[in-house]
């Protein structure tokens, strides 16, 4: 019997002993299975990540290309404009800015302010005149100029600069309010205005009234349509100031003996022992034109007697070298 349970023992001992063997196996396959599993997701986990940092390289390689696309252009930009600064400071250290024709461009030596220009820019003539607004002869060189203008316009540029006479009092501050009209572009027009209405500022002493006198004035040439506070704020712009000292230090270069002056390429005109003022300078012009202007009648009623001054004030002015 103790031989019989002893076998009946050991049988039961070996079913449980290859029952658990059989647990184990599952466990273990079971266990390879969730390894395989977590091994599979930790490579596309892997490989999620390595795409991501791809195309992020990607995404940076375009944005910097971009970028320097951006910075060649702005650099090509700024290398412009350096080469336009370097251009402006040259044309400082020359002491003048001016095109090949003559014709004066802004800098700092004029205040900005170029030359004031009507007619044909590009013209291969061009006529300077340099005057004063108090002078008599000045005034009534103006509508001969106009005249001329109007005839020559399509050929030949004309240019007016400032010579102000150490006499005349008021010269000055007149050049400067002309300017003061010309920033909002009324030069031209400001320039008759103050010719044609000379004898009501030319004796004026007070600086506010002659403030208001210039102020009225500039509504007049402007038909009302100018800012009077902008042009009453640039009467006390310095660089209006330089522009007008400016013309006449080129007056002087021009060798400026007496006013009105007018120098057709380079050439001083000799109009002062003319019976015809307009004629003498109407053929300084054809000349300059090398006869290709149609030939022009005498105009005697611009016959003009220097010696006749319209102002009576003007004969106070015994220390001024000036005849006219």
């Amino acid at each position: 019997m103790d031989g019989q349970k002893e076998v009946s023992v050991l049988a039961a001992g070996s079913k449980k002993s290859n029952t658990n063997t059989k647990e184990t196996k599952k466990t273990k396959e079971k266990t390879g299975r969730s390894t395989g599993l977590i091994a599979t997701l930790i490579i596309l986990g892997a490989v999620i990540i390595v795409l991501a940092v791809v195309l992020v390289v990607v995404l940076i390689s375009i944005n910097n290309s971009t970028n320097s696309g951006d910075e060649d252009k702005s650099g090509s930009a700024q290398v412009e404009k350096k080469d336009d600064k370097k251009d402006d400071k040259d044309d400082d250290k020359k002491g003048t800015s001016s095109d090949n024709s003559g014709i004066e461009k802004g800098g700092s030596s004029n205040g900005y302010i170029g030359d004031h220009v009507r007619g044909k820019r590009e013209a291969k003539v061009l006529v300077i005149e340099y005057a004063d607004l108090q002078c008599p002869g000045c005034a009534q060189m103006m509508p001969i100029m106009d005249s001329i203008y109007k005839e020559y316009s399509g050929k030949v540029a004309f240019v007016y600069r400032h010579y102000t006479i150490p006499g005349h009092k008021n010269a000055r501050s007149a050049a400067i309010a002309v300017e003061a009209a010309g920033k909002q572009d009324y030069f031209w027009e400001m320039l008759t205005e103050m010719f044609d209405r000379r004898t009501g500022w030319i004796m004026e002493d007070d600086d506010d009234k002659l403030t208001n006198v210039y102020v009225e004035i500039f509504k007049e040439a402007t038909n009302n349509k100018g800012n009077v506070t902008q042009f009453k704020k640039d009467l006390k712009d310095d660089n209006l100031a330089t522009k007008v000292d400016h013309d006449k230090t080129l007056g002087i270069k021009d060798k400026v003996s007496a006013t009105p002056t007018i120098i057709v390429n380079g050439e001083e005109v000799d109009f002062y022992g003319s019976t015809n003022t307009k004629k003498a300078i109407e053929d300084a012009i054809d000349k300059a034109l090398e006869g290709k202007s149609s030939a022009k009648d005498d105009d005697d009623d611009d016959d003009w007697n220097w010696d006749d001054d319209d102002d009576e004030d003007d004969d106070d002015d015994d220390d001024d070298d000036w005849s006219w």
